[in-house]
């Protein structure tokens, strides 16, 4: 992920460009509108590069995934070009809510919180994982490693998180 913090303003400008169907941008172009809008916030300009860097991370399954096409053109003004535009009508990075780096680490968590399922003193995990589940359209890869009934006399709860772990590390463990 970039950690320059205008990056995504960077992305919604560029965004909007690519999904114009009206206009033609150029890498030029699109240097030229990103700064534009970079100087309302008075922040200072950018590159060429840094927007062929902004459309490499936006093109890569890492990034937004978007499908960017590249091609060659003339424009109104006869100037013979490459331009940059969405190959989907109506696409855009910002209706994709998580990238594919971010569901997968979403992912993981959802498994390690899976873990604890049927705990009594973890009930609440139950609810927050279905949440996340159901919202994000996430199915668990985890299988349930231990099952709980009620059990008033219950005694060592406090231990089975260190237990489970060892499970699921598949570390030994000895028990006295």
């Amino acid at each position: 992920m970039p950690t320059n913090k205008n990056a995504q303003l960077r992305y919604k400008v560029l965004d909007r460009c690519f999904g114009d169907c009206e206009n033609l941008y150029s890498l030029e172009k699109l240097t030229e509108i990103v700064n534009d809008k970079l100087s309302e916030f008075l922040i200072k300009d950018v590159t060429t590069r840094t927007i062929k860097n902004d459309i490499k991370f936006m093109r890569d399954s890492e990034g937004y995934n978007a499908p960017i096409d590249c091609f060659e053109m003339t424009d109104e003004d006869g100037k013979r070009g490459w331009f940059y535009k969405y190959c989907e009508d109506d696409y855009s990075v910002f209706k994709n809510e998580l990238s594919v780096s971010e569901i997968n680490d979403l992912q993981n968590v959802i498994d390690m919180l899976g873990r604890y399922h049927g705990i009594p003193a973890y009930q609440w995990v139950d609810d927050v994982v279905s949440n996340l589940k159901y919202r994000f359209g996430l199915k668990s890869n985890t299988e349930n490693i231990v099952g709980f009934d009620q059990n008033v006399d219950l005694k060592g709860i406090e231990h089975l998180s260190s237990i489970i772990d060892f499970i699921v590390d598949k570390k030994a463990l000895i028990i006295v």
